[in-house]
């Protein structure tokens, strides 16, 4: 079977990935931005019939760890949540999310436009 995931920002703006064959309890994301050009966010999806413990760590380029927006957070059977805001302004690295079952993760990229249009890009993270 084959799956496409395809999400709209606006009414001018949409995104297509694959979908998640394989939800797992820990995906890496390697490369997450929030500064003046970039809101890049992650939504982690449970599709669990039960609730999920949902950790997410942000590493800095060089490795070391900045900050954990989402520490040991209950997402309950069939919820999404989606970690934007709590992303720190300025930061550029990785992201790791783990979770106490399976889980689905996807990167949303955006970058407002002036005047040229917005960018919009959504990729699955990689599931370990």
């Amino acid at each position: 079977m084959t799956a496409a995931v395809n999400q709209l920002q606006g009414t001018l703006n949409a995104t297509t990935y694959e979908a998640i064959a394989a939800p797992a309890q820990s995906a890496s994301i390697p490369k997450v931005q929030r500064d003046g050009q970039w809101n890049d966010g992650i939504t982690i999806m449970n599709g669990n019939s039960t609730a999920v413990n949902v950790t997410v760590r942000l590493y800095n380029s060089n490795g070391a760890l900045n900050s954990t927006p989402v520490n040991n957070q209950s997402l309950g059977a069939n919820q999404s949540l989606t970690v934007l805001g709590q992303i720190p302004y300025g930061f550029d690295g990785s992201a790791l999310v783990t979770a106490s079952q399976p889980v689905a993760v996807v990167v949303n990229a955006w970058r407002p436009g002036a005047g040229a249009g917005d960018v919009i890009g959504s990729y699955p993270a990689v599931h370990r």
